[in-house]
């Protein structure tokens, strides 16, 4: 006869758990009170007045923004491992994201290491979706700088011109090394 263990009841977790994610929650709208404490006076004394659209349709690309987001790192975890059904991947994407404002940018990758892991997904692809993701950021971000200075004129002075123009040679490279084919062997 085998010997099998009795099914669990229920799983529940452990009490540390939601006293630490409680603790955390609390913690950073004590960081946002404070900081409204502290600015008091300058926005009581500010004009306020409120464009409804506009504050819909930016509320809206957030929304797509933030989706897309997840979209692309679940997706870049699909080549590492198996990827996530959306509804648990939004969670893990959205905490880590929140926890990049504690300092020292390393608690982002901790909390998503620590729910990947609670749903079942193993800590090396996690990071490595996280690094292809980080690239993908940076290349976006020289995109929109580089651009901001070759568009708005600011580059009058030629040298300044033909750096930005050869700046932009890193954003195809780092696209290209964050394509599957390139990282994947890098990253075995």
């Amino acid at each position: 006869m085998q010997d099998d263990p009795s099914p669990i009841a229920g799983k529940r977790s452990a009490g540390w758990k939601l006293v630490l994610n409680l603790a955390f929650a609390l913690g950073m709208v004590g960081i946002f009170a404070w900081q409204l404490a502290k600015n008091k006076d300058e926005i009581l004394a500010f004009h306020w007045s409120v464009d409804w659209g506009m504050m819909g349709l930016a509320l809206l690309l957030l929304l797509l923004c933030s989706t897309l987001d997840i979209l692309i790192w679940n997706r870049t975890l699909g080549w590492f491992t198996a990827p996530l059904p959306f509804r648990k991947a939004a969670p893990v994407y959205i905490w880590s994201f929140i926890a990049r404002y504690i300092p020292g940018k390393v608690g982002s990758l901790v909390m998503r290491v620590a729910l990947a892991a609670e749903v079942q997904r193993p800590a090396l692809p996690v990071l490595a979706a996280s690094t292809v993701e980080l690239a993908l950021r940076i290349a976006s971000g020289l995109f929109v700088f580089l651009s901001a200075i070759l568009g708005w004129g600011v580059a009058q002075d030629p040298n300044l011109h033909k750096i930005a123009l050869s700046a932009m040679i890193f954003i195809p490279v780092a696209v290209a090394c964050a394509h599957p084919k390139v990282m994947l062997p890098v990253m075995n």
